[in-house]
This record gives C-alpha cells, structure tokens and sequence, in this order.
C-alpha cells in the first residue's frame, strides 16, 4: 500500500514556510517541486538559511530546462551523483516530475515535497525529424476518438529504465512510463501522418503510484482535496492511502473590509474572446482604462494572460503563476485580467480518458479560478492582523462570486462586498451552424431523429 501525505491548508497558512523549514533544518535527501523556475533562487535561498539557522549544513541544487538542458535526461545522473549526500535539494518544477523517471530514486533515501498542485492531467510535444522511426517500431496504435489514438507498447518495447540508460531516447522514458501503464494518447490515427507533420502532441494522467518509490510523499496544496488531482488520484488508484498532516501554523485572521469589483454580467472572461473579437478588443481597453484611474499606483500589483503585453497599468505586473510568493503582501489593490480554460482538443481526450473527472468546468475551477485565489492572496489580505481594507477587480460577475464564495467557505473573517462596475460591456456569442429561417417552422424530435436515420442509412 502507498501513502501520499498531504496538506490542504489554505493560502497565506504557512505551507512554503513549512515545507523550507523542514528540509532545511532536517538531514535528508530530498526533492522539492515548485510550480516555476524563478521561484528556484528564492526557496534555495530560504532552505539555506533554516539550515544555518539549525545548524545544519544542507546542499541545494536546481534542475531545470533552460539553457539546453533536457531534464528527463539529467535526473537520473543527478540522483545517481547526489545519492550519497547527507543533507541534499534538488529542486524541480511540476512539470519536469512529472517527465522524469522516478524509478532512479528507488532505495536510495529520498523524500518529495511537492509546493502547490501539480495537476496530474498534462499534454505535450516532441519536435520529430530522425526519430520517426523509433515511434512506430516501439508503440502501436489504439483507436481513440476522431484524430487521436491510444499509444500502446509493442511486445519487444525496451523497458523505460532502459530508455532513461540511452542518451538520445532518455527523453521519452518518463513518457513511456506512462504509456506502459496505459496513460497516453496522442493526436495520430496512423503512423503514416507522421511523414507530413515535425510535430507529436501526446496527452496523459501522470500516474502518482509513480511516487512509491520514495521514503515519503507530500502534497502541499490550497484546498486539495477540493481539487481535480485529488479527485482524479482517488478515483484511478483506490489504493493510495491520503493521509492529511499538520503544518502547524495557528495563525488567526483579523477582519477587514474586501471589495471585489467586475465589469461584466452576461459573459465570461476569454482569451478567444478578447484577442479576435471586436466585442472583447473594446472590453479589454475600457476595463484596463477603468482601472488605470481608479487605483493607487504605490499600493496596485495587477495580472493577465501572457500576451496581454499592451494594458500598462499602475504598479507592478505579475505572473499569473505566483503561488507561494511573499513580495506584494504589503498593497491592498490588486486587478486581474485573466482567462484559463481548457482548449477544444484538451476537452475532448482527457473528458474521454477520464470518464468525464476532468471537463470544461473542472478544468476552470483548477486553472482560472485556482490561479485567481493566488493571484488576490499575494495582497495583504495573506497577512492575519492586516485589518486594512482591500480592494480586488476582476473581469466577470463569475470570478468576482467565486473569490466571495470561497473566501466564506475558507473561514477567512472578511466583509465582503460584490460591486459591478458598468461600463456598457455587454456580449452574445453567436450559435454555430446555419441561422434559422423564420419562414419556416422548427422541426420536432421525431422529424430531426428521422433525418439522422436517413443519413445514416444513405451513408452505408
């Protein structure tokens, strides 16, 4: 039997603290998963300082993708040089565990710690050109759905720890991994296509047995057990063990006055909608003009999408990914601008490969509002005898509820307000398909079931 060890505490509880603290201060080898590499400095600095602290003398490395460097490839041979240590980090982010082959790890003494949800659904590519050939002499192809079929090891596959021993194949050893656990499918109906394309997506459920192989597992994140990964863990591997810890951190809230603004009520936030429509061109510059003069440039951080490089707004930008972040706990405005959803294709094989745990919806909540709740929880609202009021401003009616909703349901002692800002943003997507004519009367089910009896038998 697995056990996975796990905190849902909330933000602002102490989780990062807890987790630097830890391994810092207790000898140990261990690996650490954050949610992106600028934060590598930062906790490397913060491990290192609890180990001076204790006493301790504690050696932290990072492994990452950039500069050239193939994670998949190194993590073996950093396991292998590191496994002797004493009192060693190794710091990764979500994605790279969830490519590496954590076999190499297995006997040796190690603990993971894994900083906020990792979300276990992932996709992928590989760029091809000479390695067209290993794909269809190592995997055959399943039937899926339209366009995508399931990857399937042939019988004379090599194993992935022999994959992961091979320089040129070690990048795909953590996918084949995944493949021999029948987890992967990819956007091909025959290996054929292969000759008119340089690219092959896959799609997969990172398998968290994966993590068996260590001393110990954590999961450090807000609301966990609320969360798709969790739910999905739970349904797929009945017998994994969850077992929740206490991060020991008592802090008590004190209230304060929180005002959540937004601008639209009849639509939603959309990078589509915003980026190729006239209708969301126009909501973006009034929203972003709106802001600009109504908050206080020394007290205002702000977020959004990645290509939304054009809105210049008072203070300072960051990322949408900020989890665990301590620098803008001193200002009390903050505004969001942001859009996560699932695309058409992501919709369409994890709904199949899931059984319906991850659709549209799901995937909203865990992206577009999760990063919500972190983006809003950098501002002083994370700091407990902060009493002064706080100011948020989103895009739409659903994300401004969902902020109060969770807020209440959390257990924080804030008043909250909802104000809608009009600002004349109003939209109606357009239905797909031919427009009705009013000449004529709707058809009834039995006339539109004929029809597809009709074509059916046509088309045999």
């Amino acid at each position: 039997m697995q056990t996975i060890y796990y905190s849902g505490a909330g933000c602002g509880a102490g989780k990062t603290k807890w987790a630097v603290e830890h391994i810092g201060r207790t000898p140990g080898r261990y690996i650490y998963a954050v949610d992106r590499t600028d934060e590598f400095a930062v906790r490397q600095s913060l491990i290192i300082n609890n180990g001076i602290q204790s006493g301790a003398s504690v050696t932290v490395r990072s492994l990452s993708s950039e500069g050239g460097n193939v994670v998949s490839r190194d993590f073996p041979l950093m396991i292998e040089r590191c496994s002797d240590e004493e009192h060693i980090v190794l710091i990764l982010t979500h994605e790279a565990i969830k490519r590496v082959d954590h076999s190499v790890v297995e006997g040796r003494g190690w603990t993971i710690i894994i900083d906020e949800d990792p979300k276990v659904w992932t996709s992928g590519s590989f760029d091809l050109g000479a390695s067209t050939p290993f794909w269809e002499a190592t995997y055959n192809l399943e039937p899926f759905a339209k366009g995508y079929s399931k990857l399937l090891p042939k019988a004379d596959a090599p194993s992935s720890r022999a994959l992961a021993a091979d320089d040129l194949t070690r990048p795909v050893a953590a996918l084949h991994n995944r493949v021999q656990r029948g987890g992967a499918v990819i956007n091909l109906e025959a290996w054929e296509e292969l000759q008119h394309r340089q690219r092959l997506t896959y799609f997969s459920i990172w398998d968290v047995t994966e993590l068996a192989v260590y001393d110990r597992a954590v999961i450090l994140a807000n609301s966990f057990t609320s969360l798709i990964t969790y739910r999905l863990c739970t349904s797929l591997h009945p017998g994994v063990i969850w077992k929740p810890i206490s991060i020991g951190q008592n802090a008590v809230w004190q209230g304060r006055d929180l005002t959540i603004r937004y601008v639209a009520e009849d639509h939603r936030a959309g990078s589509t909608f915003f980026e190729t429509t006239e209708a969301g061109q126009r909501a973006v510059q009034a929203w972003s003009a709106w802001v600009r003069t109504n908050v206080t440039a020394g007290q205002h951080y702000w977020a959004a999408n990645k290509k939304r490089g054009d809105l210049k707004l008072p203070g300072e930008q960051v990322p949408p990914k900020i989890a665990g972040s301590n620098k803008y706990r001193s200002l009390t405005q903050c505004s969001v601008l942001y859009s996560a959803k699932a695309s058409d294709a992501e919709n369409k094989v994890f709904a199949a490969m899931t059984c319906g745990l991850v659709d549209h919806d799901a995937v909203r909540r865990d992206r577009e509002f999760e990063d919500l709740i972190q983006i809003v929880f950098r501002s002083s609202l994370r700091m407990p005898d902060d009493a002064r009021p706080v100011t948020v401003t989103v895009y739409d009616k659903e994300q401004a509820t969902f902020l109060a909703d969770y807020f209440k349901a959390a257990g924080f002692p804030f008043f909250t307000s909802l104000e809608f800002i009009d600002l004349g943003l109003t939209y109606t997507k357009a239905k797909p398909g031919p427009k009705p004519d009013p000449q004529k009367p709707p058809k009834t089910a039995a006339q539109r079931a004929a029809n597809y009896r009709a074509r059916k038998a046509a088309a045999r």
